[in-house]
């Protein structure tokens, strides 16, 4: 049987589009890396981190589009979060930490709560509690339960806070100020919470906390302030034998800059990291991202075994096809399977020829791995300037640099906002460029990026290399 490289399905960038367009790629096409899947049903591994587009949300949609009968998979996406908003949620005195703390705790017990209310096979062990908090709810205009950012919202309002004081004193017969009432509100939602049984498993998906990134503190100590609370109300749900998980997916650089003293003991207990490249593995052929390849190939032709070896040339500028491939990308499956998409956008037979290869990553480096290189800058670096930095890069004309031409260059422009150090940083921690330096007594040279080493930063005082799939973007010469 001839196998034909333009019929296989590859998907799509995004992996939400790619859950509603294409559900069986999502089902049946993916590949469980580390058996994570299990770790969010069976362990209380909560916080799924990763660089951009390397499987966190293809694990979102994974999990709704396969979820079995009895378990609810809810997705939440913070897309469109109101942060400064939500920081006026819990008034008073109280550090701030403490009060986006209790904020995330109001807004994800009432989703909790929603869903439970939702589910006609849970039942509430007091039906007359259950029965004045929903209508509380209802009438505060709370039910039915949008988003969560829909619930920010309306929790801010003035009418809003008038109506739980009247609730709080008509449960206790008894006045407090605003915030011992919110709080005695959330304590109750709890208690109500608690009392359910014969419920359905719920699995709350937290995405998209960097889809409006800024560099405002506010924006940080959310997030910071999220991780902390999904984990003690994770524990509560544990201890109680209640059937909920919340979990979150978060990018690895936006974790890293947290300010949260208690970040390395959450990483260490209740973390997971996609990684994809092998640290230490002289050859990463043997990969989880060409196995997602001869997945996604074996929908199409069940007897395939490895689609690269039956349909790509053995070599490709006289280099192992399966490097110079993976050489191409920054070892997430995004960046992999966009590759392998413009190589199939120009097949023309087929098996694939070494000009496709080449016109492939021509599409590939323009199209999309400098947009997707800048779309990481946004939020870091001010919007105006990214074209800038680029057309610096691209001026040198070569795939290394120093950093003195980088600063005679960005000397050159008129940009007071943000110094020369700040962008190397960003451009390093995005894997735009890397390093090379000698290694070893024989004039050897060793190249690190950081998706090869998380815990490389940027150092001015080693060649600076450039990914080379910026290469055909930027026109260097090679």
């Amino acid at each position: 049987m001839e196998f034909d490289f333009r019929n296989i399905n590859l998907g799509k960038a995004d992996a939400q589009e790619e859950g509603a367009e294409y559900p069986e790629l999502l089902r049946k096409g993916y590949y469980d890396n580390d058996n994570v899947v299990s770790l969010v049903y069976d362990t209380t591994k909560f916080l799924f981190l990763g660089y951009k587009g390397s499987g966190k949300s293809a694990l979102s949609e994974h999990l709704r589009l396969s979820a079995s009968v009895g378990v609810h998979v809810i997705q939440q996406s913070l897309k469109d979060f109101p942060y400064k908003m939500f920081a006026k949620i819990v008034s008073g005195e109280s550090e701030p930490e403490y009060k986006l703390k209790v904020a995330w705790r109001w807004l994800l017990l009432v989703h909790v709560l929603s869903n439970l209310i939702a589910d006609n096979d849970a039942k509430p062990s007091n039906v007359s509690k259950i029965k004045s908090l929903t209508d509380f709810m209802t009438q505060a205009g709370i039910f039915p339960l949008v988003s969560i950012s829909a619930l920010v919202t309306k929790t801010t309002s003035r009418a809003f806070q008038g109506s739980v004081k009247a609730f709080t004193f008509k449960q206790t017969t008894n006045s407090e100020n605003a915030q011992i009432s919110f709080e005695w509100l959330i304590d109750y939602i709890k208690n109500v919470i608690s009392g359910y049984y014969e419920m359905h498993k719920q699995v709350i998906v937290i995405d998209g906390l960097d889809d409006i990134l800024t560099s405002r503190e506010i924006q940080y100590l959310s997030i910071a302030a999220l991780i902390n609370e999904v984990k003690d109300l994770n524990l509560f749900f544990k201890r109680n034998e209640l059937p909920f998980k919340i979990i979150v997916l978060c990018r690895t650089d936006i974790f890293e800059r947290l300010p949260d003293a208690n970040k390395n003991k959450i990483k260490r207990d209740c973390s997971y990291t996609f990684c994809w490249y092998k640290e230490g593995q002289d050859k990463q052929n043997d990969c989880g991202l060409v196995d997602i390849l001869n997945l996604r190939g074996r929908l199409v032709y069940p007897e395939i075994g490895d689609v690269i070896q039956a349909m790509f040339p053995a070599y490709y500028k006289e280099t192992n096809i399966y490097e110079a491939l993976l050489e191409m990308t920054r070892h997430t499956p995004r960046d992999f399977m966009q590759l392998m998409l413009s190589i199939q956008t120009v097949c023309t037979s087929p098996t694939v020829s070494v000009y496709n290869i080449e016109e492939g990553i021509k599409d590939y480096s323009m199209e999309y791995f400098l947009p997707e290189i800048k779309d990481e800058m946004a939020g870091y670096i001010p919007y105006k300037h990214i074209d800038s930095v680029v057309n610096i890069l691209s001026s040198f004309r070569d795939r290394e640099f120093s950093y003195k031409q980088f600063v005679d260059s960005f000397n050159g422009l008129d940009i007071q906002s943000i110094s020369p150090d700040t962008i190397l940083n960003v451009l390093y921690d995005c894997s735009a460029i890397g390093h090379a330096y000698p290694y070893g007594n024989g004039g050897q040279t060793r190249k690190t990026f950081k998706y090869r080493n998380r815990n490389s930063s940027f150092n001015k005082l080693n060649r600076i290399i450039l990914h080379k799939g910026l290469w055909k973007a930027l026109n260097v010469n090679y």
